[in-house]
């Protein structure tokens, strides 16, 4: 779900989508015994509720056509989603381990607005080595001003 990167800073300050999820269930588990809520209620809130919040429903939070191509892929064939029994054909399974398994580290892929921006775990339309290079290079000429 793409909000031009104006949301507020999460709960947990990781920047985790999936952690949110979690903390966001775990948390209810401990401040409304009778009702908590369920990975299901977790991705919607991340999703179709997240762009209603942002005043941005009719564009973004669901996959519908009209509305803009925001799509990530997990890679869950990792140790820390197993056992896989059958999990796979099961949607219900699949959306717990999303929310009580995955973490940022799991994303495989990131298309924004039908544009891929990371496959493969590779930023596909920014050159990583010359932004880390230009912030080394800034961060040296502040601790030298810094210095005097």
């Amino acid at each position: 779900m793409s909000d031009g990167g104006k949301t507020q800073r999460q709960v947990s300050g990781r920047h985790d989508l999936f952690e949110e999820m979690r903390l966001a269930v775990f948390l209810s588990r401990l401040c409304q015994a009778d009702h908590t809520l369920t990975a299901w209620d977790a991705i919607e809130m991340a999703t179709l509720n997240g762009a209603k919040i942002l005043g941005r429903g009719e564009h973004i939070g669901s996959i519908e056509e009209g509305k803009s191509a925001d799509i990530i892929t997990i890679n869950m064939l990792q140790t820390h989603f197993e056992p896989r029994i059958e999990k796979l054909l099961d949607i219900q399974r699949v959306v717990a381990d999303l929310v009580f398994s995955a973490n940022s580290s799991d994303v495989n892929t990131v298309i924004v607005d039908g544009i891929i921006i990371m496959h493969e775990r590779k930023i596909t339309n920014l050159d990583t080595d010359e932004i880390i290079s230009n912030a080394k290079q800034a961060a040296h000429r502040i601790f030298n001003k810094m210095r005097g």
